[in-house]
């Protein structure tokens, strides 16, 4: 059987994940679909509201899009939070190559600023398959909260996010945890493996509230 190393997402300094105060990562494999088929649901970011509930209010600076460009600064809400973000790695889809995207977001100010980055990576792999990994590492105080929480609102934010970018035309799922298609997400704190989580994502701010009030915290 063929080898094939699979793509890496590409860390900036001081969000590396295990030395940063969050991370989530999922990922999803399917059959019969191209990365020019995902690449502009994800890349046009007026396109994620339609099928992904957790964003909205979406807005490119400049008068610039639809598609998002290396140095591109956008705002959107999810998870409850209004979110400032600035893309700082864009490769559209070339024939041999992942094709990546992400930005740098941040949100709030003084002891409750939190700051992200959130990448992307869609590949192709042998046997017309294709690979979309998401991952997200996290800094700052709502960020070692959100950690904290049971069930894990980003994994289970993100998973959705994968779900609606595949489209529904999408054929049988092959990398599964049952013959059902259950999907495999990679927890973030202690890196063990969560096999078909499906929770509703809740704010933000309400997860952390909620850590606070058991913790007894203000």
């Amino acid at each position: 059987m063929q080898e094939y190393d699979m793509g890496e997402i590409q860390w900036p300094a001081g969000y590396v994940p295990g030395f940063s105060d969050n991370f989530c990562s999922n990922e999803v494999i399917v059959r019969d679909l191209a990365v020019s088929d995902a690449w502009p649901f994800l890349v046009e970011a007026a396109r994620w509201p339609g099928y992904y509930a957790n964003s909205s209010d979406i807005a490119i600076h400049g008068d610039k899009g639809p598609a998002l460009e290396l140095g591109d600064r956008f705002f959107f809400k999810t998870f409850g939070f209004p979110v400032d973000a600035e893309v700082v790695e864009c490769v559209p889809p070339v024939k041999g190559q992942p094709a990546r995207i992400a930005w740098h977001g941040w949100s709030g100010e003084d002891e409750q600023r939190l700051d992200v980055h959130h990448a992307w990576l869609i590949e192709e792999l042998s046997g017309q398959r294709l690979r979309i990994l998401t991952q997200e590492t996290q800094n700052g105080a709502p960020a070692k909260e959100l950690a904290l929480a049971r069930p894990n609102p980003m994994i289970n934010g993100h998973q959705d996010w994968l779900e609606g970018l595949v489209p529904l035309r999408e054929p049988q799922r092959l990398e599964s945890s049952t013959e059902a298609g259950r999907l495999t997400c990679l927890a973030s704190v202690n890196h063990r493996t969560i096999l078909g989580a499906r929770i509703t994502a809740q704010p933000i701010g309400v997860l952390v509230g909620q850590h606070a009030a058991r913790s007894g915290q203000p």
